[in-house]
C-alpha cells in the first residue's frame, strides 16, 4: 500500500515521529533533568523577573541561562552553585520566610514542597543547564521492547506493520525516490510502492509485531495502567479512514464493498482508493490554506476580489502528487529563486502574498509595505517553526529566545519584493504573473504549433513571387498616397520641421504656429516628430472651431513617454466652465471631451484600453455632431475601441475662447511624449477612413525606405500588404493566420493572474524599527537567522532560498516536530 503523506523530508521528520517516544524511557528516573523537571518550574515561577528580557530582569540576575544563574550577585553569593545547594542563594531563598522568600509573596506564586525539593537536587546534581527541547535537533530513540499485545485499532491512529528494529516511522526519503517514504509498509515496497498489510482482525487477537508508534503507545498505555480499546468493526474502519483521508464519509456502495471483501488485502486497497481521490488533496490542504491565510479578496475595508487559486491548486496538487516536504518548503518560501524557476515554482510562491493588501486612499504606502512583511514574517515562523516572533517587532520577545536584531534579520530576508504598499485596486497586486491551467497551457501549445506552421507556408509564398514585388510597391505608394481622405479636411501639420520653434500646415491653410517653451523634435512615425517634455506645447491660433452641431474628426501619431495625464489636440476655455472640446490621455487612455459647462453639460468618453508607452499608437476621434455620447467614435490603429461613457448631457454651445492647442488644455494638462501627422476635418471620418489612414500612415514611410534599411515588422507589414492583394494563397493562409492569432488573443484574456513573490536586483537596505513604526530607524539590519538556531557558527542564511534550505536541513531542531504534530492532530 502505498504511503502518500507529503510531510517528509530528508531524515527530519523521520527522527520528528519518533519523538512521540521521547516521554517513554525508564518509568522512574532518580535524576534530575532540567528541561523536564525543572525548567518547567523556574519558567512559571521565577523567569518573568530573571529571564530572557532584561528590561524586566531584577537584580541582575538571570535564571533562564547557566552564566547568568552562576554570575556572582551583589551579595558575592551565586544564585546556583552546582554540587552545593547550601551555598546557592537560589535554595537559600525558595527556602526562606519573610521578606527574603522567593517567589515573593506579591506575585501571587507560591513553590510546592516537591517543586523546592526538586531545584534542590537539582543543584545537588551539578546544577546542569540544557538548551529548550525543542531548539534541540530531534535524535530517533529505540523502540521500546515490550511483549506481544493488542495493538491500537487503525481507526485510532495505529497501524498493524512490521518493521525492522527501531525503524523509524517515517524512514528518509532516499536520493532518486519519487517521493515520501511508506508510512504503512510491512517490508521492502511491493511493485508499483504498494505493500501489503492484514485484514483487520478481531479485538481478541494478539499480533505478533506492530508500527513502532504502536509500541510508544503501548508502551506508555502499560505505564499508566491503561488498556486499548478493542479494536473497530469494519464499518467503523472504513468511515473513519475516509473520513481521515478525504474529509467525506464513505457512499453505500463503498462501505458494502468493504464489508463483502473478506481478502487480505481488503484495508489496503481502501486506502489506496482514497489516497488517489482528488479529495485526498483537498483534505489535506484544508489545514495549509489556513495557516496561509488564504482567501479570495484582499481584507481591510474594501475587502475587493483577487485572484490565488492557482495558488490553492498548487498545494491540493502537491499533496495529491506525494511532493516531498522539503521540496514542498523549498518552492513555496523561494521557489522563484531556484535555477530556471517554473511555473509551478513561481506560481507556489503566492505562499507569502496571501496577506491582506490595502489601497484605502489617504493610506500611507510605506506604512503597509512594513506591514505586508510583519505578516510573512509571523505566519512564516508560525507555520514552520511554531515560534510567535511576532514580539520582535517592537522589543525582544518577553519569553522565547527571540531578539529585535533577530526579528529584523528575518525581515531583511523579506524586504526585497518589487510590491507597492498599495495596490490591487483592479485585482491582484503586483508583483503577479500569467498563470495557465494545464488545460490552458495545452491549447496554448497547440495554437503557437499551427501558428508556426502557417508562418512557414506564408514565407514559402513569399519566396516564390519575390521578382514581382518591385512593381507591386510602386502600385501600392501610389493607393496609399491617394487612399487618405482629402475631403472635410482643414489643417493637416506633418510635424516634420525637425528644428526651430514654427509649425507649418501642409498647405498653407492656416497661420504658422508657435512653440510655447524649448523646441524639441525627435524621431516621428512619418519624418520627424514634435517631442514635448510636460512644460512645451503648440498654439495653432484661432482659426479652427468646431460647434456642438458640427460633425467632426481629430487625428494624430501618438508616442506617450509615460501615463500622466496630458492634452493631445484641444480647444477649451477656462475654468470653471471649461467649454471646448478636447483629445486627451490619462492613464494611457484616450479620452475624449466635448463640454458645455463642466460637469453639468458635458460628454466624456474614454477607451477601456491604454495606449502601449514609448511605442507609436495612431489615435482618431470622431464626432458626428448628435450632441450625444453614442456619437463619439474612437479608432486606435485603425481598429474601433471599446469606449466606456461617463457623461452623456451635452445641451449648449462647445465654442471656445482661446486658441487650438497641441500637447497642452487650456493653461495645463500638459502631455509627455511625441506626437506627429496632427490632422482635422470638418466632418465625421467613416471607419474605413480611419484604418486607410492608419495604414498610409504605416506603410508609406517603409516604401519610402530601402530594402536593406526595413525592419522586420516593417518588412512584415508591407508584405502583408502586398502579398493579400496579388496572391490567393497567401490572402488564404493570411486569414487562417490571423484567425489563430485572435484564438491565442481570446486565450491570453481567460488565463488567470496569480500573485507571486519576487527578488529585486539591488536589496532595501533593512533597519531595525523602533517600536515597529515603519518611519522610526533605528540600526541596520542584515539577513540571517535568529541566534538561537546557531548565532555566529551557524548557516549563513542571506536570502529566501537561504532560508527555506535551512528551514529542512536534516539537523533543524522545530521543522519536522511542527510538521509532524500538525499530522498528529489531524
Amino acid at each position: 500500500m502505498r504511503a502518500r503523506t507529503i510531510w517528509a523530508q530528508g531524515g527530519a521528520v523521520a527522527a520528528a515521529a519518533g519523538l512521540i517516544g521521547v516521554a517513554v524511557a525508564d518509568t522512574v528516573r532518580a535524576r534530575v533533568d532540567f528541561n523536564r523537571d525543572v525548567r518547567p518550574i523556574l519558567s512559571e515561577n521565577c523567569f518573568a523577573c530573571h529571564g530572557f528580557d532584561e528590561k524586566t530582569r531584577l537584580a541582575g540576575l538571570r535564571l533562564d541561562t547557566a552564566q547568568g544563574a552562576a554570575r556572582k550577585l551583589a551579595s558575592g553569593r551565586s544564585a546556583v552553585v552546582p554540587g552545593k545547594p547550601q551555598a546557592s542563594e537560589l535554595v537559600r531563598r525558595i527556602t526562606a520566610s519573610g521578606a527574603l522568600k522567593m517567589p515573593p509573596e506579591s506575585s501571587g506564586k507560591k513553590l510546592t514542597p516537591a517543586q523546592i525539593d526538586t531545584l534542590t537536587r537539582w543543584i545537588a546534581q551539578g546544577g546542569s543547564y540544557a538548551p529548550h527541547w525543542s531548539f534541540v535537533p530531534p535524535h530517533r530513540p529505540a523502540v521500546p521492547a515490550i511483549e506481544d499485545g493488542p495493538c491500537i485499532p487503525p481507526g485510532l491512529g495505529g497501524t498493524r506493520m512490521a518493521s525492522r528494529e527501531s525503524a523509524p516511522a517515517v524512514a528518509e526519503r532516499r536520493p532518486g525516490s519519487p517521493g515520501p517514504q511508506n508510512l504503512l509498509r510491512k517490508g521492502p515496497p511491493a511493485p508499483g510502492g504498494h505493500a501489503s498489510r492484514p485484514a483487520p482482525r478481531g479485538p481478541a487477537s494478539r499480533p505478533s509485531s506492530g508500527n513502532p508508534i504502536d509500541a510508544f503507545i503501548r508502551a506508555k498505555l502499560r505505564e499508566k495502567g491503561l488498556i486499548p480499546s478493542p479494536e473497530a468493526d469494519r464499518r467503523t474502519l472504513i468511515r473513519r479512514v475516509t473520513l481521515d483521508l478525504t474529509g467525506l464519509p464513505p457512499t453505500r456502495d463503498e462501505v458494502r464493498a468493504f464489508l463483502n471483501d473478506r481478502g487480505p488485502d481488503a484495508y489496503e486497497k481502501v486506502v489506496d482508493r482514497l489516497l488517489a481521490s482528488p479529495h485526498y488533496g483537498e483534505r489535506m490542504a484544508l489545514k495549509w490554506l489556513d495557516l496561509a491565510r488564504y482567501a479570495d479578496t484582499h481584507g481591510y475595508h474594501i475587502d475587493s476580489h483577487r485572484d490565488m487559486w492557482r495558488w490553492r491548486d498548487w498545494v491540493i496538487d502537491a499533496f495529491n502528487q506525494n511532493m516531498p516536504f522539503d521540496q514542498f518548503t523549498i518552492e513555496q518560501l523561494a521557489g522563484d529563486m531556484l535555477p530556471g524557476a517554473t511555473l509551478s515554482q513561481r506560481i507556489a510562491t503566492g505562499f507569502n502574498r496571501n496577506h491582506p493588501i490595502n489601497f484605502e486612499g489617504g493610506a500611507i504606502p510605506e506604512e503597509y509595505a512594513a506591514a505586508y512583511i510583519f505578516d510573512r514574517i509571523d505566519t512564516t515562523a508560525t507555520t514552520w517553526l511554531a515560534l510567535t516572533v511576532k514580539c520582535g517587532q517592537c522589543h525582544d520577545h518577553k519569553f522565547d529566545p527571540v531578539t529585535m536584531r533577530d526579528y529584523y534579520g528575518l525581515y531583511a530576508l523579506f524586504n526585497n519584493v518589487p510590491e507597492e504598499g498599495l495596490d490591487g485596486q483592479r485585482g491582484n497586486a503586483k508583483p503577479f504573473i500569467k498563470a495557465p491551467t494545464p488545460d490552458q497551457q495545452a491549447q496554448m501549445q497547440s495554437l503557437q504549433s499551427q501558428i508556426a506552421e502557417k508562418e512557414a507556408a506564408l514565407r514559402q509564398r513569399v519566396a516564390g513571387r519575390a521578382g514581382e514585388r518591385q512593381g507591386w510597391e510602386r502600385e501600392a505608394a501610389a493607393e496609399l498616397a491617394a487612399a487618405v481622405p482629402a475631403e472635410g479636411l482643414l489643417a493637416h501639420y506633418p510635424l516634420d520641421e525637425g528644428s526651430g520653434g514654427v509649425l507649418r500646415e501642409a498647405r498653407d491653410r492656416t497661420p504658422a504656429a508657435a512653440i510655447v517653451g524649448k523646441p524639441a523634435w525627435g524621431e516621428g512615425q512619418v519624418g520627424s516628430a514634435l517631442a514635448l517634455d510636460g512644460s512645451t506645447h503648440a498654439d495653432l491660433g484661432e482659426s479652427i472651431a468646431f460647434e456642438r452641431t458640427d460633425g467632426f474628426s481629430v487625428c494624430a501619431w501618438v508616442n506617450p513617454a509615460g501615463n500622466d495625464h496630458g492634452a493631445l489636440v484641444a480647444r477649451m476655455g477656462p475654468a470653471p466652465d471649461l467649454r471646448g472640446w478636447d483629445l486627451y490621455l490619462g492613464d494611457g487612455r484616450v479620452y475624449v471631451h466635448l463640454i458645455h459647462q463642466w460637469e453639468s453639460s458635458a460628454i466624456r468618453v474614454s477607451t477601456k484600453d491604454a495606449l502601449p508607452l514609448n511605442q507609436w499608437s495612431h489615435v482618431v476621434a470622431t464626432y458626428d455632431g448628435s450632441g450625444k455620447a453614442a456619437g463619439v467614435k474612437v479608432y486606435v490603429n485603425g481598429r474601433p475601441a471599446e469606449l466606456v461613457v461617463t457623461h452623456d448631457t451635452l445641451a449648449g454651445s462647445i465654442l471656445a475662447a482661446g486658441p487650438l492647442q497641441l500637447g497642452r488644455r487650456q493653461s495645463g494638462a500638459l502631455f509627455k511624449g511625441r506626437l506627429d501627422e496632427v490632422r482635422l476635418y470638418l466632418r465625421a471620418l467613416a471607419p474605413e477612413e480611419a484604418a486607410r489612414l492608419h495604414e498610409a500612415g504605416r506603410l508609406v514611410p517603409v516604401l519610402a525606405l530601402p530594402e536593406e534599411k526595413r525592419s522586420p515588422e516593417q518588412r512584415a507589414a508591407l508584405e502583408q500588404r502586398l502579398f493579400t492583394r496579388h496572391d490567393e494563397p497567401y490572402r488564404q493562409l493570411s486569414g487562417e493566420l490571423a484567425d489563430l492569432r485572435k484564438r491565442v488573443e481570446n486565450l491570453d484574456r481567460e488565463i488567470p493572474t496569480t500573485m507571486v513573490m519576487e527578488e529585486m536586483p539591488t536589496p532595501r537596505e533593512t533597519f531595525l524599527l523602533i517600536r515597529g513604526q515603519y518611519d522610526k530607524r533605528g540600526e541596520k539590519a542584515t539577513p540571517g537567522i535568529p541566534a538561537v538556531f546557531g548565532g555566529a557558527g551557524g548557516p549563513e542564511v542571506r536570502n529566501r532560498l537561504d532560508f527555506a534550505r535551512w528551514l529542512v536541513r536534516p539537523d533543524h531542531p522545530l521543522t519536522a516536530r511542527v510538521a509532524v504534530n500538525r499530522l498528529w492532530e489531524m
